[in-house]
């Protein structure tokens, strides 16, 4: 039997502010938590090892008691410094202070280091996790994928009247996924559910034919643990002895999980089984029937770096994106039709490729993702800078991750760049994707942050046109209410009322690749200038590519 135990330390004043409550607590009601809870549960739990995430200013109230749980063998997480319910909405800069400040106190609180990390009210946002990424936590647990627990959450607050600090979070965090994966490049440990419910604490009982040890050539019993490697279960998984030395321990993967937190007793990488596993290997068929040799061939070229799990470190799985193209490639064959056009001046390594937007809905970045894997030489997987909104709504965020893009941050697409990567970049944003149909093809603003990040890494700019997607969802007003209801940006009202793309035909125009000199640092006004060559570029790319096109479908 194995067991996962993480507890909260929040003193009573979390639980007042939850609830909305103005109190006044006395020593002993702060030191209830601090002192008393952790000798308790210390008690309670025995020989069994849990992770305590400590809050940073109430560390110091009882250090002993924190510092002895240590000393016992149980691990000491961060759990924020001031705890504010709405530590995910502050500014990247103002969390990274604040976890700064929690490891420190902690640290000098329990003598140890905090190594991994959960937020205040289990809500998570892009600023918090790259916060989190950066500060150095082996791991974050701070999903809690439990519909049944907001739904408590968000009766408690309506019911104090907008008093509770407590916020909601965005509603993608309730069906997240219940095993550990990455999560925009953080390893994420979800608090544990049960499945189908999801309510919370989950029991699991191995069956005697499932605990033992794989098949091995037979050896002696093992020293610590007495028992027999010789013992075998018609290829089943290595049993769950936890010393290191015996041949029926876990997995080098397991073991190096088990090693960098007690949070989770043990880590399996995610494979295909049962009706998922069948549905993942027909996507896969039903692309090679699409695609035929040539793109096998084209799937078999390609590479991304693969950490212990199998993912990159943004969360990308190669054997996920294999089978996630099947419909993409559909759609870029028989709906959309696309033509490209010059696709052959995209260069080899890094590069930028900037291009309008316009849709409602982002296939025009899907289909230049796809144009980039079966039909650019070398084939490869196009980063798309994703806005930070989008990775709120519900089943995106890990889909996104796993076929590859990522969240539009500065440093992100720095760190791709630096490892050869292509990155497409949109820089009209949601301006360009949500306009209405009277703006086709007038190009919105265009923002610096491209222009900087392509100086200060020596990366070559492609220009890119999108020929067709202004027409598959032609926007004829923007219902604002609707927006600010659902936490868009905006929401056109399309002639089918749901943005769904009409059959048009896509072209895709490639320009010859601009080499910039200059700083990153230079004045806007200097960087203005380099902006708008590109966007004139784009223009130009557009009107050509509408004169030669001989329809709309």
């Amino acid at each position: 039997m194995i067991f996962s135990v993480s507890v909260d330390l929040d003193g009573l004043g979390c639980y007042a502010a939850i609830h909305g409550l103005d109190l006044t607590l006395d020593d002993r009601a702060l030191r209830a938590v601090p002192e008393v809870a952790v000798q308790r549960l210390c008690e309670a739990l025995g020989k069994v090892r849990g992770t305590f995430f400590v809050i940073g200013r109430e560390a110091d109230i009882a250090p002993a008691r924190l510092h002895a749980a240590a000393a016992a063998g149980h691990e000491i997480g961060s759990h924020s410094h001031e705890h504010d319910y709405a530590l995910s909405r502050w500014e990247r800069a103002e969390i990274a202070a604040d976890l700064e400040k929690a490891d420190l106190a902690i640290e000098a609180a329990a003598g140890v280091r905090p190594r991994g990390f959960r937020a205040p009210g289990y809500t998570l946002s892009p600023q918090l996790l790259e916060a989190v990424r950066g500060r150095g936590y082996v791991y974050d647990s701070s999903l809690l994928p439990s519909p049944p627990y907001y739904a408590a959450k968000a009766a408690v607050m309506a019911a104090r009247l907008g008093r509770s600090a407590s916020i909601l979070g965005g509603v993608g965090q309730l069906f997240s996924r219940r095993g550990p994966h990455r999560l925009l490049g953080v390893r994420e440990l979800p608090i544990a559910t049960l499945p189908f419910l999801r309510t919370g604490a989950t029991f699991r009982r191995r069956s005697r034919r499932s605990s033992r040890a794989c098949a091995r050539p037979p050896q002696k019993s093992c020293a610590g643990c007495g028992r027999s490697s010789a013992r075998c279960g018609r290829g089943a998984r290595p049993a769950r002895c936890m010393r290191p030395h015996c041949a029926c321990s876990p997995t080098e993967l397991q073991r190096s999980v088990m090693a960098e937190t007690r949070a989770l007793a043990r880590y399996e990488r995610d494979k295909p089984r049962g009706l998922f596993g069948r549905l993942r290997g027909a996507m896969e068929k039903w692309a090679l029937v699409q695609g035929g040799p040539e793109l096998e061939a084209r799937l078999a070229r390609l590479v991304a770096p693969q950490n212990e799990y199998g993912v990159d470190p943004f969360g990308m799985e190669l054997d996920f994106t294999r089978a996630a193209i099947a419909p993409v490639l559909w759609l870029y064959k028989n709906w959309f039709r696309v033509e490209t056009h010059g696709i052959e001046q995209v260069p080899a390594g890094k590069v930028m490729l900037i291009a309008n937007h316009s849709g409602q809905l982002p296939f025009d970045a899907l289909m230049l993702g796809t144009a980039m894997l079966v039909e650019a030489e070398p084939p490869r997987v196009a980063r798309a800078m994703v806005e930070k909104w989008a990775v709120s709504l519900p089943f995106v965020a890990p889909i996104y991750a796993r076929i590859g893009q990522v969240v539009g941050t500065p440093e992100n697409c720095r760190r791709l760049l630096a490892a050869g990567e292509t990155i497409m970049i949109f820089p009209e944003g949601v301006r360009g994707l949500n306009k209405l149909y009277d703006k086709k093809y007038q190009l919105q603003e265009f923002g610096r942050g491209f222009m900087r990040l392509a100086l200060g890494t020596q990366t070559p700019i492609v220009p890119v046109a999108v020929v067709g997607a202004e027409e598959q969802a032609p926007g004829l007003f923007d219902f604002k209410a609707g927006a600010r209801l659902l936490g868009f940006p905006s929401l056109p009202i399309t002639p089918t009322l749901l943005p769904l793309p009409l059959p048009v035909k896509y072209h895709l125009w490639f320009g010859a690749p601009i080499r910039f000199t200059g700083s990153p640092d230079d004045e806007d006004a200097e960087l203005d200038g380099k902006v708008r060559e590109v966007k004139g570029q784009i223009q130009s790319l557009l009107q050509h590519g509408l004169e030669e096109r001989k329809g709309i479908f």
